[in-house]
């Protein structure tokens, strides 16, 4: 159980990336990435077991500003160490969906929020010395205290997610560098950033609606059987927005329709066309999900590459492939 502090010091969490249903690790890891935040599958319910009680508890001790490293595995075997992600709390509730795309209401949003290959070293981090080391499967969440002198791990660890979360932080003060511009308009210019930082977390925040709605619309409607998928490369996972497996769609979504977007959105489809192949001997449709129509040339783009393009209108969702989409 956690372990009340009498002053405003940080303090730091490990929570698993492995969540009390529906799914498995492989299924819940694209979601942390996709909605940034941590999530605990017990909620402290009348009839839990007095271990998930505590679980909860745990985890409705996090307050705002606490680091928060999510992760998993039996960590006795190095073969089995992984790392996730980690952040800084920044409020709860409202922020994320299961692999099953249903509301989660136990979650917590991480801002900053900085994704970390699978490999503590990578990171910079050791969990020697700490309470994590010393279980072959630790428990769903932990605090790790950088003042308890049973864990001389547990300072270093402290040190390095401040230093982690510290670089993100003054990143996102700085802001890129050059011309900023104050909306999300279709005359993006390509040579410039086009985006600060507050204006890029609005812009996950439309993307994540855009495609809650697309999600919402397929399944009223009987279209398609909307989910999420990942695929695995050596060192990390890639996250697409939409997976219809009944049709073998491939959907990523932008929240603008400016060029850049546009292009981006191209690269992204077709490596995850290639590493659907590559893992199925399929090759997928794929799908552009934006929240306008765009431009014509743009449509004659992604018509030359086989891409179709997805927009909602008044009557629900219109796409440039015939339907076949929506």
């Amino acid at each position: 159980m956690a372990t009340p502090r009498g002053d405003n010091r940080r303090r730091y969490w490990v929570i698993s990336a492995n969540v009390n249903g529906p799914g498995t690790v492989a299924d819940w890891v694209p979601v942390i990435l996709r909605d940034r935040a941590a999530f605990m599958g017990w909620h402290g319910a009348p009839g839990d077991s007095a271990r998930a009680k505590g679980l909860a508890a745990d985890f409705n001790a996090i307050r705002t500003g606490a680091a928060v490293l999510v992760a998993h595995g039996g960590l006795r075997e190095a073969g089995q160490r992984a790392l996730v992600a980690c952040g800084l709390a920044a409020g709860r509730g409202g922020c994320g969906r299961t692999p099953d795309r249903r509301p989660h209401r136990n979650c917590i949003r991480l801002d900053p929020f900085v994704p970390l290959d699978d490999d503590p070293r990578g990171a910079g981090i050791d969990f020697r010395g700490t309470p994590y080391f010393g279980t072959a499967q630790p428990v769903a969440i932990f605090e790790v205290d950088p003042t308890d002198a049973r864990y001389p791990g547990n300072a270093a660890l402290a040190a390095r997610l401040d230093e982690l979360l510290g670089g993100a932080a003054r990143r996102e003060a700085a802001g890129p560098a050059g011309i900023r511009r104050s909306d999300l308009s279709r005359d993006c210019v390509e040579e410039y950033p086009v985006l600060t930082p507050a204006q890029l977390r609005h812009a996950t925040r439309r993307e994540q609606r855009l495609v809650a709605e697309y999600a919402e619309w397929l399944e009223a409607n009987g279209a398609g059987n909307p989910g999420l998928v990942s695929y695995r490369c050596p060192n990390s996972w890639v996250v697409c927005d939409i997976f219809d497996s009944r049709r073998r769609n491939l959907v990523e979504a932008k929240a603008s329709t400016c060029r850049s977007d546009f292009r981006m959105a191209i690269g992204q489809l077709l490596d995850y066309q290639f590493l659907h192949r590559r893992e199925t001997g399929v090759t997928a449709n794929l799908g552009m999900l934006l929240p306008a129509r765009p431009d014509d040339d743009l449509l004659e783009l992604a018509g030359a590459l086989a891409i179709a393009v997805i927009w909602p209108g008044p009557n629900g969702f219109t796409d440039s492939a015939g339907g076949a989409f929506t």
